[in-house]
C-alpha cells in the first residue's frame, strides 16, 4: 500500500499482531521504519510519533542553507 506521502505500507505477520514496516526511495541508506508493539523504531533509535521517524528517514535530503 502506497501512502501519500510517498511511504510504502507492508505487514509482516497479521495486522492486529504483527508489525507495520514503513519504506521509501529515498530513506537514509534504504532503510525501513517499523511500528509494532514495542514502538516506532528507525536507525536503532525510538521515536514517539510516526512522523518523527519519518522525518529522521528523509532528513539526509535536508539541504544546509
Amino acid at each position: 500500500m502506497t501512502l501519500t506521502d510517498g511511504w510504502k505500507k507492508k505487514f509482516k505477520g497479521s495486522e492486529r499482531i504483527g508489525a507495520r514496516i514503513y519504506t521509501h526511495a529515498d530513506a537514509l541508506d534504504g532503510r525501513a521504519i517499523v511500528e509494532n508493539h514495542n514502538g516506532i523504531w528507525f536507525n536503532g533509535k525510538r521515536f514517539l510519533f510516526l512522523d518523527d521517524a519519518k522525518r529522521a528517514a528523509l532528513s539526509h535530503l535536508q539541504v544546509a542553507a
